[in-house]
């Protein structure tokens, strides 16, 4: 039978949506062989748990890490058949951590209340790590290795090469030479979570050797908020079995110059050129009104672009029309004319003709 490939991306996040996300494909698939490939810097250890029994009830599952596994990433695959780890993944375990924000002074009483609260905290991380610990020691005691073995890798928080990993047991198979990582782009997003520093071995060496997708990525994004052009409009793949082309946003599709787009699970890809063009109009179109607000108070108070269009021209359309001359009559005064109610016509002929029709 054919394998089922779903990629899983981003942080286990604890409202479900990942849980949810790897169920849909596995209902979906019922007696059919699931590789999950997933590139994760772990997350909620509730979901996880979760996400591992969903792993196990399905059967037929091979777990791929690619790019990060940490944290809960790392042992969520153990209940799958296989878990396999490609040669250039970085792999990280940990003890778990609990939000504390506490701030302020207290007095005895309340510093021992915190006391209390904390250490009922600490217990709960000793639970929480126990049970992670666990299934690390499931997973590795063909290679002889105890609980305090597990406990005290957790405790150094560092990072495990793929070799590693096989050694431990943690994993099945080392993939080698493929979908290679460019571990400099890690690196920002490695500071922001406070994980420890990458190893030195994984570091780029040459900066035009490092040149790929995820650079050209964020070159577009860059380009896209200078206004600046881009030839490239590959769109961005998706992982999807099913493609279906929709053609209801007619307004878009005229905008874009396209017939539709190809929807894969409620989602469309556009490209870099294509947001360009969507960004001009909403400019365009925000320039507009921001052009007929200044007209007059009177349009500036009306709601829509279309609605402000239509009253100016209802306006427009009721004030008299003369035509101008330069030469002034012979029983006129050459006083000049009193302009203070022709800065705003609008305004002065809107107050009259709502006086006049009261």
């Amino acid at each position: 039978m054919n394998e089922i490939i779903v990629d899983l991306n981003g942080v286990i996040d604890d409202y479900g949506y990942f849980r949810s996300q790897v169920n849909y494909h596995l209902q979906r698939n019922v007696g059919q062989p699931v590789r999950l490939r997933l590139n994760s810097y772990g997350g909620s250890v509730g979901e996880a748990l979760a996400i591992s029994k969903l792993l196990e009830q399905h059967g037929q599952v091979t777990v791929e890490l690619m790019g990060f596994a940490a944290s809960a990433a790392t042992w969520m695959g153990f209940s799958a058949q296989c878990v396999e780890m490609h040669e250039d993944t970085l792999w990280l375990c940990h003890k778990c951590s609990l939000p504390v924000t506490e701030w302020g002074y207290k007095n005895a009483d309340e510093l021992q209340a915190l006391i209390e609260d904390l250490t009922n905290q600490k217990k709960s991380a000793e639970v929480i790590d126990l049970t992670i610990a666990k299934k690390y020691l499931d997973r590795c005691k063909e290679k002889k290795k105890t609980l305090q073995d597990i406990l005290d890798l957790m405790k150094e928080e560092r990072y495990l090469s793929p070799e590693d990993c096989l050694e431990w047991g943690f994993v099945d198979k080392v993939i080698p030479g493929i979908n290679k990582s460019q571990v400099k782009n890690l690196l920002p997003i490695v500071n922001a979570m406070h994980f420890p520093p990458l190893p030195e071995r994984l570091l780029p060496k040459s900066p035009e050797s490092n040149y790929n997708a995820m650079d050209r990525f964020f070159e577009r994004l860059g380009n896209f908020f200078s206004g600046k052009k881009t030839d490239d409009t590959t769109p961005t793949p998706q992982t999807q079995n099913e493609t279906v082309m929709n053609e209801q946003f007619t307004s878009v599709n005229q905008l874009l110059n396209v017939t539709g787009f190809t929807e894969k699970d409620g989602q469309v890809t556009l490209t870099v050129s294509q947001l360009q063009t969507i960004n001009a109009a909403l400019e365009s179109i925000s320039s507009a009104e921001k052009a007929l607000d200044q007209i007059s108070d009177h349009v500036k108070n009306i709601d829509g672009l279309a609605n402000k269009v239509n009253a100016l021209k209802l306006v427009l359309d009721r004030i008299p029309v003369s035509s101008p001359g330069n030469n002034i009559p012979n029983n006129q005064s050459e006083n000049p004319i009193d302009s203070s109610n022709m800065n705003d016509p609008v305004n002065t002929f809107a107050r009259k003709f709502k006086k006049r029709n009261k």
